[in-house]
């Protein structure tokens, strides 16, 4: 008898606690649920660095494009293509001042980059990394020669297809 009443309390209990399990489920499930949080994707980056940098291109202020080091051909120094990287005049010379490991020829660039963003009817400047003196390391590399021509304009030269601006 009394393995009976066991019997029937273990069984009462359990669907008890399974009820109160349901009730409880239910009440979790039918809470309001706060929104999915919205994660960035490939293409939303890439649709918003396209942005930025239509926006940049169009801004009218001085852009510094990034060039390949220039090849000799037929005695002339010529660039042969544009590196996907480019910044404004002011984005440039901030990411410079905040690199720990300042380059040696600092503040003689930013006088050029400078004189030339004033004096450029197109607001271009282009630079590369590279060898500028023998003696020193490698920095970012001014030439005023290399600067007289709008390389944008050019047809020989190899240019990322994000920099056409309809011109």
């Amino acid at each position: 008898m009394s393995y009976g009443i066991l019997k029937l309390a273990a069984i009462g209990g359990g669907t008890a606690a399974a009820g109160g399990g349901i009730i409880v489920g239910s009440k979790i499930f039918s809470e309001p649920k706060s929104e999915t949080p919205k994660y960035k994707t490939v293409s939303d980056t890439k649709d918003s660095k396209e942005a930025e940098l239509q926006s940049l291109l169009n801004s009218g202020t001085c852009i510094i494009y990034e060039t390949e080091a220039p090849e000799t051909v037929q005695s002339k120094r010529k660039f042969k293509k544009l590196k996907e990287r480019l910044w404004s005049k002011e984005g440039f010379f901030n990411n410079l001042d905040q690199q720990e490991t300042k380059i040696w020829n600092l503040e003689q660039l930013k006088k050029e980059v400078t004189g030339s963003c004033e004096k450029s009817p197109s607001k271009r400047v282009y630079l590369w990394w590279g060898i500028g003196n023998n003696s020193k390391p490698e920095t970012w590399v001014y030439s005023t020669e290399m600067n007289s021509t709008d390389w944008l304009k050019q047809s020989d030269i190899e240019i990322p297809e994000s920099f056409n601006i309809g011109e």
